[in-house]
């Protein structure tokens, strides 16, 4: 917005949007979130870590999908049990299984973080979209439910995607779900004794309404042929709508 149309005080500074009517947001309830290709169920360590452990291990030879979490890959059964139950204790992060329909099954995690209800905001992150979800059109309704839910459920005002500057599959996914790119952080955290720099992401309420309706537009079972093949892409969507 330029700044001649923002209001200004009695010093004839320019002031942010006003919002009377402000309340802080609701902590997200941990609940089922229902789509039609996969639901999210908040993670259950008693219910979901034989399948998880099942997805991200079975004909998985080896850790590349773990290089950019904040976690490194369990070496062991018991390991990865015992990451499943912080996950499951954690109130910083609501962890999520993501569960497919078809098989029952669940195939992969994301979660809300950085919650900050005073100001309307959170973030998706903690993806770990095993193989058996990646690339699937469950991964994309997986992040259509975490949106649909923050926006028209809780009325949030943002929604947040950070990510690894060197990850380009988070840089791509970011893009294709509708974030929008604000910028590099340098030097902002340390992870497993290497340096990051920080790339942010963003969705705000104004281009909610769009992108929902691309999701919807996309998630259509006519929008894929028998075989599942996608007709239409989601990005090539959502960028026309948002240019």
């Amino acid at each position: 917005m330029n700044i001649m149309q923002h209001p200004v005080n009695s010093y004839n500074q320019p002031l942010g949007q006003a919002l009377p009517e402000w309340t802080t947001r609701p902590i997200p309830p941990k609940i089922v979130i229902n789509g039609q290709y996969c639901r999210l169920e908040p993670i259950n360590s008693k219910k979901h870590t034989e399948d998880l452990y099942q997805a991200y291990y079975t004909n998985v030879p080896d850790a590349r999908d773990w290089t950019y979490l904040s976690k490194d890959r369990p070496q062991s059964k018991d390991e990865y049990a015992h990451l499943v139950k912080e996950m499951e204790e954690s109130t910083d992060f609501h962890h999520y299984a993501v569960i497919d329909i078809k098989s029952g099954q669940a195939v992969g995690t994301l979660a809300f973080m950085r919650i900050q209800p005073e100001y309307g905001v959170l973030e998706i992150g903690f993806v770990n979209f095993s193989p058996r979800l990646s690339k699937h059109t469950a991964a994309t309704e997986a992040v259509f439910l975490m949106l649909k839910y923050a926006f028209d459920d809780l009325g949030y005002r943002r929604c947040e995607w950070k990510t690894d500057s060197l990850n380009s599959r988070s840089h791509d996914a970011a893009k294709r779900f509708g974030f929008h790119y604000e910028g590099l952080f340098r030097k902002d955290m340390v992870r497993k004794q290497r340096s990051r720099d920080t790339l942010w992401f963003s969705m705000i309420e104004d281009e909610w309404p769009q992108i929902k309706k691309t999701y919807e537009t996309w998630l259509n079972p006519n929008n894929f042929d028998a075989d599942g093949n996608q007709l239409t892409r989601l990005d090539t969507n959502i960028s026309q709508n948002n240019r």
